[in-house]
């Protein structure tokens, strides 16, 4: 039963007739709830016979329409239609700098669906039935990337990382929300606020202190890697990379608490985070090494790049099909990269041979529980990985051109093993990383079909790391370009064509 609601419950609670919990400066039951909580300034104050109408016709648009941002209650009041521009925050306008004007067009001019609410609705008495929508939203996911049957421990195992915490519950549950807007093909647009919303909570939480647990930590760079997932689907690569970099002090303060993780010079180990627990961290150091070789920008974070796979979690490779080898050696080639354009000394012979030399002798970890179909496609999505790897260490690291005569035929051998994967099967998005890599050296016009066509199945709820899709833009005019005819280019001529099609804050 529920209790009665109290005199000095909070303004949010008065207006939506919940019982508050009164905790200060913002009560759970907002937290959890997805709403903002007005505080309790409204008693102490004496209103005028004038705003006691106001707030009653304003709590009673409240009850009807079921709205839960008082904000919006106040443009409400005003307008039939709500304008973005009303709405802004730093976030929010972060994204909405990186969309098209086409998108944003929606956002600022379009009538919101009346059917989806303002911010997400969490309601504490009802938590079964949000808990059975995310299992059964991520399901839908899961159908979607594998060739296997979904086992039912999977189910328990997500309803019990939803039960886990608040943050964790409302981060899936939003995510629950988007893949059924998505999949269902209704108006996803809607759910920029949510994001936004939620960043905003969790970047308001007071500064942790040093007694912080590793859980509490965990669960804010999740749900903050949450919403740069989301983010990367609906508004594409630039706007989600923008987000990510907001999590590096979230990051730094989690890898603080594994001692193990940090070399002598100060420097994350791959290697060491690799056989931490903390999948967090494992995703932060991918997403990182992988948006520097999409973007061609600096890493975040310095790392050390000194290989020892024995024993390493391989989250990544089940997750993402990305080796552990693989991306060591892709955040060395980054460093060595940055360190070439800054004038640094260039790499060594020794050392060149000595990268050739892991990427011939590494050899994927192979489950034969796996259908042959899904076996067949994973060793062709694994070994574009290695061939692209060496793409990238010759033009990347030593800075040659693509003429160069080691190129070519590594570029062939990515796109025709990137044509075995059929299209639209499950693990067809896992191609996004080597493609474009191979696309930035491809010379002749067959290969670059073939290419672009893999990259396209990367996006929406398909994208798996970035947006691979936005990265087709990229190459085009990168082919019709510097590129054009098939003329040799440089990989700063690829990074050049980033800048001009997708740009990004710095």
């Amino acid at each position: 039963m529920v209790p009665n609601r109290s005199s000095k419950g909070c303004l949010t609670c008065k207006r939506r007739r919940k019982k508050c919990d009164e905790k200060k400066p913002e009560c759970d039951r907002c937290l959890l709830g997805g709403f903002e909580c007005l505080g309790y300034s409204h008693l102490f104050e004496t209103y005028s016979g004038t705003s006691a109408n106001n707030y009653r016709e304003t709590s009673n648009e409240a009850t009807q329409s079921n709205v839960t941002f008082p904000l919006l209650l106040q443009d409400r009041t005003s307008q039939s239609s709500t304008d973005v521009d009303q709405l802004s925050s730093p976030a929010l306008d972060l994204m909405a700098s990186q969309m098209s004007s086409n998108t944003l067009a929606l956002l600022r001019f379009g009538k919101r669906s009346s059917s989806i609410p303002k911010s997400p609705q969490l309601d504490p008495f009802q938590r079964n039935d949000i808990i059975d929508l995310i299992v059964s939203q991520y399901l839908r996911v899961a159908s979607r990337v594998s060739f296997k049957s979904i086992p039912g421990s999977f189910s328990e195992g997500l309803a019990t990382r939803a039960r886990s915490s608040v943050l964790t519950l409302k981060t899936m549950y939003l995510g629950a929300r988007i893949v059924q807007a998505l999949l269902d093909e209704t108006n996803w647009y809607d759910y920029v606020g949510w994001i936004d919303n939620f960043h905003r909570q969790i970047s308001g939480i007071p500064p942790v202190t040093v007694e912080a647990g590793v859980t509490h930590l965990a669960d804010r760079l999740s749900a903050h890697q949450g919403l740069e997932y989301f983010t990367f689907m609906l508004l594409g690569s630039s706007a989600g990379y923008s987000l990510f970099r907001k999590s590096v002090p979230l990051f730094l303060q989690l890898a603080a608490k594994y001692p193990e993780v940090w070399a002598q010079d100060s420097a994350i180990s791959i290697s060491h985070a690799l056989h931490t627990p903390r999948h967090e961290i494992i995703k932060f150091i991918l997403v990182d090494t992988i948006s520097a070789v999409a973007f061609g920008t600096a890493p975040l974070v310095n790392y050390n790049t000194t290989i020892r796979e024995k024993g390493a979690n391989r989250f990544l490779e089940r997750g993402y099909f990305c080796p552990v080898v693989i991306l060591i050696l892709l955040a060395s080639i980054n460093s060595a990269r940055i360190a070439r354009l800054m004038d640094q000394s260039p790499p060594s012979f020794e050392a060149v041979r000595d990268f050739e030399a892991q990427l011939r002798d590494w050899n994927p970890v192979i489950d034969y529980a796996n259908e042959p179909p899904e076996l067949i496609t994973r060793l062709a999505i694994w070994e574009c990985w290695r061939q692209s790897t060496l793409i990238y260490l010759y033009m990347g690291m030593c800075g040659v051109d693509s003429a160069d005569e080691r190129i070519q035929p590594l570029v062939f051998q990515v796109a025709q093993l990137a044509s075995t994967v059929d299209a639209g099967t499950p693990l067809e998005a896992h191609l996004f990383v080597p493609c474009l890599i191979a696309g930035v050296a491809a010379q002749k016009e067959k290969h670059r079909a073939i290419l672009r066509r893999k990259m396209l199945a990367s996006q929406k709820i398909e994208a798996r790391l970035l947006r691979g899709a936005d990265f087709v833009f990229v190459l085009d005019h990168l082919w019709y370009g510097a590129a054009a005819g098939g003329s040799a280019v440089t990989w700063e001529d690829y990074v050049g064509s980033r800048y001009v099609i997708m740009p990004i804050d710095t």
